[in-house]
């Protein structure tokens, strides 16, 4: 389940997030094979999980180092993940950037 805590912050920003009652499910070889990014909160904690379960695949995951409310304080924590969002907004604008250019030459 999401926390409320990020409910709150999203409702707040203007959005809604779907299936927010639903339990977490479990990440499959899948998931990992089909994604294009994938994006982890907290290195300590997924990195050792990523290399148990996903051998290969832990140094494939971009890591944002946003602590749970055990290490963090929920409002530096969803800045943190606020930021992280608006620097991959830049990041996936500037790689669509260079691929359009890249496709118009």
């Amino acid at each position: 389940m999401i926390s409320p805590l990020v409910l709150q912050a999203l409702k707040e920003r203007g959005f809604v997030a779907q299936s927010a009652g639903r339990a977490p499910q479990q990440c499959t070889w899948e998931d990992l094979k089909s994604a294009d990014r994938i994006v982890a909160l907290m290195e300590i904690e997924h990195r050792p999980l990523m290399l148990e379960r996903f051998t290969g695949w832990e140094d494939r995951i971009h890591y944002w180092n946003a602590g749970d409310i055990d290490v963090a304080a929920p409002s530096a924590a969803l800045r943190c993940i606020e930021d992280e969002i608006e620097t991959l907004i830049g990041v996936l604008g500037e790689n669509s950037r260079v691929r359009s250019a890249s496709l118009q030459r």
